[in-house]
């Protein structure tokens, strides 16, 4: 089939009470593209800036290892890394685990991603945000927000998250497989709306928007 006679790519909308959701479908439609377009849409958004990831990686699934290159990966994209237990535990060594989490701290840029970032494999994949104070806390403040996503996804509490949220606007997360974009509900979304169908249309895509 040819790229011209392709469907839609598909893309929720989730209004809540205080924090929305838009979530980037995966269907059959777009399934070979869907990597690239979402290693295009995380560019587009954060050109230019400083972000702050967290990545479950899971070697027995075929992510990419990174424990045994962080110094070879930092050194070559420019970036802090640091490899950890899990999303929250930064104190604890990390020993012959297969399962574990990267922390990125660089400026954006598909090369890093491409190396470090996957999606799938848990129900907590990874998480995108930016500098938006431009203190450069380092790592400080990875097992706090990571914590926040935690216990909104885990024990539906969501306090610390709306909290988040309205300092970052929006933040980029995996939660199973599909990219999702929270966000807090006072922000304009019309500027990533227009990111998202610019890449759509990249690829030979037209943008369905669904919203529940």
């Amino acid at each position: 089939m040819s790229r011209e006679k392709q469907q839609d790519w598909e893309i929720s909308i989730y209004s809540g009470k205080e924090f929305s959701q838009i979530t980037l479908l995966r269907n059959r439609k777009v399934g070979k593209d869907l990597r690239c377009m979402y290693f295009d849409v995380l560019e587009s958004v954060y050109i230019g800036e400083k972000i702050f990831c967290t990545q479950f990686i899971d070697e027995e699934q075929g992510f990419r290892p990174v424990k045994h290159n962080a110094k070879y990966l930092s050194e070559l994209f420019n970036i802090q890394l640091k490899v950890t237990k899990n999303f929250t535990d930064f104190d604890s060594p990390i020993q012959d685990e297969k399962k574990y989490c990267a922390h990125v701290i660089g400026n954006m840029s598909c090369g890093w991603l491409k190396h470090i970032v996957g999606f799938g494999g848990t129900n907590f994949c990874n998480v995108f945000w930016r500098d938006v104070k431009n203190e450069n806390p380092g790592f400080n403040n990875f097992s706090i927000w990571n914590e926040s996503i935690e216990q909104w996804l885990f024990r539906g509490t969501d306090t610390k998250l709306v909290e988040f949220l309205n300092e970052q606007m929006f933040i980029f997360i995996t939660i199973d497989l599909p990219l999702s974009i929270l966000y807090i509900n006072h922000f304009d979304t019309n500027g990533l709306l227009q990111i998202i169908e610019k890449v759509s249309k990249v690829y030979g895509y037209s943008l369905n928007i669904i919203r529940e």
